[in-house]
């Protein structure tokens, strides 16, 4: 028999529970396992037990699968299920053919009707990868014979060429870069836009159809060395439906600049050029070109026009799109911004936080263009906790008297959610700014040494004023980092992943925080660990309850919203160091030992792996 050695820990934040309760039940039964202090298992052990004063627990079984039910003090934590007692050295044996066959994790497979026969709707799996630049390739089973591609993960290789890519930097001008067409989502309001490099927009369509922009130049270049009009000019004009379009505008030479498929799509580019002309040449008539709406009896709907009243681009009562470009190099400064601020708001628990080793966030900062990086993680909180403090859940507050008065502090006597309470703190504070009622003001958390039922919150004004009602149970709506306009780098539920629902729920409501059209976002799905001490194999492995509900919602994640989500434990899992407790960690499907500090927490060196790899999204989209 190999002895089991783990330790007793909070399922929800990682937390230590010495003294907890211990029943250790054959696999899939209520049956409780025979338990040995020795290997020749003569010496019996009572079952249930009980963790020793550092919250470890040792025993040996005859049993050759168990499952491990923790209590403390009236805590019930989630079931570990199917864990192997077998000699790991045997089953890391048993692995090294599937590994070295399968890759990383067992769903590397070298075709994509291969990964099709191994999966089940709505599963993803990877492909080998077919260029140098990607390590291997993201599908989600459709059906027995369709996958849909998610994403390329990149190779290691296109990784170290981070530090290159990043060189390109916004030079606060518009020079040699280009406008182009993005799709929305309907939730925008838009369904598709002209934009700059930087989201700003130029022509948008809303979802009821009208159109809103601006067309300006400015003092800097346009595409020629003239104003001709024969010279770069953009017209209107109807294809043949066997080219694929139904009509287009174009320049001089046939380059598309805007087109409209015959499915309905929108498409095209315009070019930034590269000859210059001076704003004051072009005469006060050509000082800009605005969209805007037209009376019927005009003959259009809505046009793009200059100041002077000419058309550049209209569309007609009998729906026909007419026009004529002049000058077609817009600049768009001070439009509707469409796209989030390159500053990131990052938002989490302590993976997040990760105070005590040189953070992804600290090491990600040289790896892209320099910007504002907000720690948004407090550790040992849940989704719903995460959530709730950027705005995207509710936490409903009553406090004292139901008034907030017209100075100082009032206690808060109820709270939907602890939205600063953390198991991982149990003193000093925790600070929220925020509207109460009407009136902003801070939301203060003093953090109790009995646990977060305990904490004690405060809202206090931030001016004097009249005293003021406050219903029972008011919302109290949070300051979000940068009002909504930043990237968010989204990584939460490790703390509650026995309850995936609301992780999604959460998730969605994150996404929704940002205020402009476009998202900026990266999901990062919660990693799997266990317990670190060698020559022991990890209790959050294959076919346990916390790696059945993490490889659902990385599923979910990846069906959800694609190639926006990083599945780090999947990720993680080739920089193992070779050693047999890696592969054995591996094997499981979990974050190697060697990238860990202790159950799930991560080092230095696993860190530079996750900003590398953010760093790499980030750069790929020009954000």
């Amino acid at each position: 028999m190999q002895p089991i050695q783990f330790f007793a820990a909070r399922a929800e934040d990682g937390v230590l529970l010495p003294g907890a309760t211990v029943s250790v039940l054959v696999s899939g039964s209520e049956t409780l396992a025979p338990l040995f202090s020795d290997a020749a298992a003569t010496v019996v052990l009572a079952n249930p037990m009980h963790a020793d004063a550092s919250a470890r627990v040792f025993f040996y079984t005859t049993a050759a699968r168990i499952d491990i039910q923790i209590g403390y003090a009236g805590y019930r934590a989630p079931l570990l299920q199917g864990i192997g007692t077998s000699d790991p050295v045997d089953m890391i044996n048993a692995e090294i053919d599937r590994l070295n066959r399968d890759m990383v994790d067992g769903k590397v497979h070298a075709t994509v009707a291969a990964g099709l026969l191994a999966t089940v709707d709505g599963q993803s799996f990877y492909v080998e990868p077919t260029s140098p630049d990607i390590s291997r390739s993201l599908y989600v089973r459709v059906s027995a014979t369709e996958a849909r591609h998610v994403s390329d993960d990149p190779s290691v290789g296109y990784i170290a060429e981070i530090d290159v890519r990043t060189s390109a930097v916004e030079s606060g001008t518009f020079n040699g870069l280009e406008l182009r067409f993005v799709r929305l989502a309907v939730e925008s309001g838009y369904t598709w836009a002209l934009v700059d490099s930087v989201g700003r927009m130029a022509l948008g369509c809303r979802v009821d159809g009208s159109l809103v922009g601006k067309f300006m130049l400015r003092d800097g270049t346009v595409d020629r060395s003239t104003l001709k009009l024969d010279l770069d000019g953009f017209i209107a004009k109807a294809l043949d439906p066997q080219s694929g379009y139904a009509w287009a505008v174009i320049d001089t030479l046939g380059r598309i600049g805007l087109a409209l498929r015959v499915d309905g799509t929108v498409t095209g580019k315009f070019l930034l050029g590269t000859g210059a002309v001076p704003r004051k040449a072009l005469g006060a008539d050509l000082s800009g070109f605005i969209a805007v709406q037209l009376s019927p009896e005009s003959g259009y709907v809505w046009a793009v026009v200059d100041a002077v009243g000419r058309i550049a681009l209209g569309i007609t009562t009998a729906g026909k799109t007419v026009g004529n470009f002049d000058i077609h190099i817009p600049d768009v400064t001070g439009i509707e911004y469409l796209k989030p601020v390159h500053d990131l708001l990052c938002v989490g628990d302590s993976l997040t936080a990760n105070s005590s080793q040189v953070t992804w966030r600290e090491q990600l900062a040289p790896l892209i263009s320099a910007r504002t990086i907000v720690n948004g993680g407090i550790g040992g909180q849940t989704s719903r906790q995460i959530a709730a403090r950027f705005g995207a859940g509710t936490a409903l507050l009553t406090v004292t008297d139901n008034q907030i008065p017209a100075s100082g502090s009032v206690t808060v006597t109820a709270l939907s959610t602890l939205l600063l309470s953390t198991p991982a703190t149990n003193s000093g504070t925790y600070t929220l700014p925020g509207t109460l009622g009407g009136i902003h003001g801070t939301l203060t958390c003093t953090h109790s040494e009995t646990g977060d039922s305990s904490d004690v919150y405060t809202f206090a004004r931030d001016a004097a004023g009249d005293a003021r009602y406050s219903a029972p149970q008011s919302p109290f709506v949070p300051d979000v980092p940068g009002d909504g306009f930043y990237t968010e780098i989204i990584w939460m539920g490790r703390n509650n992943l026995d309850n995936i629902e609301q992780i999604k729920a959460d998730i969605r409501a994150m996404v929704g925080v940002q205020k402009t059209a476009e998202k900026r976002y990266l999901i990062i799905t919660p990693p799997l660990g266990g317990n670190p001490t060698p020559g022991t194999s990890t209790g959050e492995g294959v076919g346990t309850a916390t790696y059945n509900n993490c490889v659902a919602l990385e599923d979910w994640a990846t069906t959800e919203y694609g190639d926006r989500v990083i599945k780090i434990r999947e990720w993680l899992m080739q920089f193992n160091d070779g050693s047999a407790d890696d592969l054995d960690d591996v094997a499981k499907g979990v974050v190697p030992r060697s990238l860990r500090l202790d159950i799930i927490h991560n080092t230095t060196i696993s860190n530079g792996h996750i900003a590398r790899r953010i760093a790499y999204e980030i750069n790929r989209r020009f954000w």
